[in-house]
């Protein structure tokens, strides 16, 4: 699939059959349930926080939403698929698909200590498998 960045908040990935729209924005923490231990962040809205290695909430940036079109149909992938996925990098982001339609979205996020992968696999308009991991 093509990339453009449409802009610093805003992506869009497509072939003649299918686009991808990911939107990114600040997030704002009072919209969200942070926990703290040790006056570290634990976990937001119940999700281990993935890609934020001691940033501010103030600071980070998250997915606001994946939005997939093919023909005449469209798929927003769930918030809750999107929880805990910070400091999003879309140029590190691939997009493959297979032979059967599965649509997998990969992305290497964060820096430093904070980096990490997400692999989406989304089939039939569902997200059948998230895997996230650090590769270091």
């Amino acid at each position: 699939l093509e990339m453009k960045i449409v802009s610093e908040n805003n992506a869009e990935f497509k072939n003649n059959d299918l686009s991808i729209i990911m939107k990114i924005g600040k997030f704002i923490p009072k919209e969200h349930q942070i926990k703290k231990e040790d006056n570290f962040i634990s976990k937001i809205d119940n999700q281990y926080p993935w890609g934020i290695d001691g940033i501010k909430p103030e600071n980070l940036i998250e997915i606001k939403s994946i939005k997939i079109t093919n023909k005449n149909e469209t798929y927003n992938i769930p918030v809750n698929n999107l929880t805990g996925i910070y400091s999003p990098s879309f140029k590190h982001t691939q997009i493959s698909i297979g032979l059967d339609k599965t649509i997998f979205i990969a992305m290497s996020n964060g820096d430093g200590a904070g980096a990490y992968n997400v692999v989406w696999t989304i089939k039939d308009n569902n997200v059948k498998d998230q895997f996230v991991f650090r590769d270091f």
